[in-house]
């Protein structure tokens, strides 16, 4: 998600506190995938300005028009398109401080979300009083001055693996499986022992990892797959070493298959600019590109079911 405007907005600091208005001025970026939830910021309404965006094409319109003191962006499973989203806002308006609320947290979204540069970071469930003690801390001077005089350059990491692949991953029943995939997605993967793992047989595994997850386990796994061979594909290695260090034991195989997910060779892909890189992966990430010869190729190592004793 590409944002356009180009005028800078008012920041808190630039002579600006909040005793300057009636009210902080914020703009709430509702991008929960169950909106159903309790809404908080409507608690809000006696303290703060809120104007609510449940539209991410109108991120960059409602910042410019409506000059924010703080952006709150409003997660329950935050995914890829949302993350990236999310860093393109802090990139473009770094002066304004931006919140995090998410309710799906891991130690990996934390790092990478304060090494973008957001304010702060909050889990839910929250209470009204621990929202509102954050936004009342933007009145004070000191933080009034790192705003207002914040030009620093900010890094872009890479964001983190969990959250690549589908909004809503509740990761209870198999947080195991998930966390074998990540520590051996190079090696034989056995569906069965994988299963056991989460106390299991396999065929409550399958259906019940499809629904926590959104993807089969084949399916996932792939892709975790090829979004480690994106991190490597970075011309430091040939692309037959990157193929077998994620799983791949056929590096012409290996090429289709990337090909196929985002448009290029994965030699295109490494000489590719940071940019175009980050649009391709945002296309990998696209759920219909997990054919019935992409799953049941012989050069993956995942073994059937069938075949564990």
């Amino acid at each position: 998600m590409e944002l356009s405007g180009t005028s800078s907005p008012r920041c808190l600091g630039r002579g600006h506190s909040q005793s300057s208005y009636d009210r902080l001025i914020v703009c709430w970026m509702d991008l929960r995938t169950e909106r159903c939830q309790s809404n908080i910021h409507a608690a809000l309404g006696d303290m703060v300005e809120i104007h609510l965006i449940e539209d991410s094409t109108m991120v960059a319109h409602s910042i410019t028009t409506m000059s924010p003191q703080l952006i709150v962006f409003d997660f329950d499973y935050p995914d890829l398109p949302r993350l990236l989203l999310l860093q393109g806002t802090i990139k473009q308006y770094r002066t304004i401080p931006a919140l995090i609320m998410t309710q799906f947290h891991s130690e990996d979204l934390a790092v990478w979300a304060f090494r973008i540069g957001v304010w702060d970071y909050l889990v839910k469930p929250l209470t009204i009083e621990d929202v509102k003690s954050r936004v009342e801390s933007l009145s004070h001077p000191q933080n009034e001055e790192h705003w207002s005089n914040r030009t620093i350059s900010i890094p872009t990491p890479r964001i983190p693996l969990e959250n690549r692949f589908c909004s809503r991953r509740q990761l209870k029943s198999t947080l195991p499986a998930v966390r074998h995939i990540e520590c051996h997605f190079n090696e034989d993967i056995k569906q069965c022992e994988v299963a056991s793992l989460c106390q299991m047989s396999t065929f409550a595994f399958s259906r019940i990892f499809k629904r926590e997850n959104g993807l089969t386990f084949k399916e996932y796994l792939v892709r975790y797959r090829i979004a480690k061979a994106l991190d490597l594909l970075n011309g430091s290695m040939s692309v037959t070493e990157v193929a077998l260090l994620v799983g791949f034991n056929d590096s012409s195989y290996f090429s289709r298959i990337i090909r196929r997910f985002i448009g290029i060779s994965p030699s295109q892909y490494s000489q590719s600019g940071d940019t175009e890189k980050q649009m391709l992966r945002v296309r990998s990430t696209r759920g219909d590109l997990l054919s019935h010869e992409v799953l049941n190729h012989n050069a993956i190592s995942v073994r059937k079911v069938e075949n564990c004793k």
